[in-house]
């Protein structure tokens, strides 16, 4: 389906890349939303109500790959950086 939206011009070239790669050990906020395939806003929902964990790194937050998973499986999780 990407690659059929791609080809149309429908998606960003790197938008496909990223969701049809494997997660990074460590990923941005960004990254994450395409690899849910969903929004920003979300997944800043998502750690703001710790139902995914995160690290903060100065001012930026960075998701671990493990805790994308856990979420993903459905597993609590054991908290989150603010």
């Amino acid at each position: 389906m990407y690659e059929q939206l791609r080809d149309m011009g429908g998606e960003p070239e790197s938008r496909t890349k990223t969701s049809d790669a494997h997660l990074p050990l460590v990923a941005k906020v960004s990254e994450v939303a395409i690899y849910l395939r969903s929004s920003e806003p979300t997944v800043r929902e998502l750690i703001r109500t710790n139902r995914l964990r995160a690290i903060r790194c100065g001012r930026s937050i960075r998701v671990p790959r493990s805790a994308v998973d856990a979420f993903i499986r459905g597993e609590a999780s054991e908290g989150s950086a603010k």
